[in-house]
């Protein structure tokens, strides 16, 4: 082996370990920010229940003026639970889908508003103070 060979040889060694340990290095930086991530995120977005005092109302002021139905709709494998507001009206239906962190009942005061106005109104129910999230 002439001394040409073996410096490419040596090379390609040099150069196949650099690779690895690049490859290597972002693994591990892969995981070690998708557990930082995961534990931000759990951190951001807690559960939540339903607090014991609040500035606002929920359903159980207005159950007596806002009859509701509770629904189920199957989405692929899992049965969906909601509930349906103001059935009886026909100008359309509006769909409240609440974001991470909240509950539909924090939208009651909107939901009020369109039923009185003649909409009818539908909500999620996926939320950790409900047993019908996921039937």
């Amino acid at each position: 082996m002439s001394t040409d060979e073996k410096v490419t040889e040596k090379k390609k060694g040099k150069f196949k370990k650099i690779i690895l340990v690049i490859v290597v290095a972002a693994l591990v930086i892969f995981v070690a920010i998708f557990f930082v991530a995961r534990i931000v995120t759990r951190n951001a977005y807690p559960r939540v229940d339903r607090p014991e005092f609040s500035y606002q109302w929920f359903y159980d002021h207005y159950e007596d003026e806002l009859p509701r139905r509770q629904v189920t709709i199957q989405s692929g494998e899992n049965k969906l639970a909601g509930f349906i507001y103001g059935e009886e009206n026909d100008k359309a239906l509006v769909v409240f889908s609440h974001g991470s962190g909240a509950y539909h009942e924090y939208y009651m005061k909107e939901i009020v508003w369109f039923v009185q106005h003649g909409y009818s109104a539908a909500s999620d129910q996926f939320d950790s103070v409900c047993e019908y999230s996921r039937l």
